[in-house]
């Protein structure tokens, strides 16, 4: 169920994820990508905005980093195609690819 605490927080996509077979895992793919967006966003902002930052963004860029680390070589390759735009990255997407190509 949808709610504040709720990985996602979009009743939409979690009707959808929770309809598939391995929803948990599709559920941390979504969260790990959405941290990995935003923490490359955060390092955007340092880096144009607070130059002098500039091991507060590389710390952002090594989080991301380890974040990707933990997904799997199929959920890295979704990522990398997912839709984009202004560091924009449909989660919704990314969860709904992964678990078309798993079944």
């Amino acid at each position: 169920m949808c709610g504040p605490s709720s990985l996602c927080g979009c009743p939409i996509i979690c009707t959808v994820v929770e309809s598939f077979e391995g929803a948990e895992r599709a559920q941390v793919a979504a969260s790990l990508a959405r941290e990995i967006q935003q923490l490359r966003a955060a390092a955007v902002m340092l880096q144009e905005g607070k130059p002098e930052k500039a091991r507060a963004a590389q710390a952002c860029l090594d989080l991301a980093q380890q974040r990707e680390a933990k997904l799997t070589a199929q959920e890295r390759e979704f990522l990398a195609q997912a839709p984009k735009g202004d560091n924009f990255i449909d989660h919704g997407a990314l969860i709904l690819q992964a678990q078309t190509k798993a079944q």
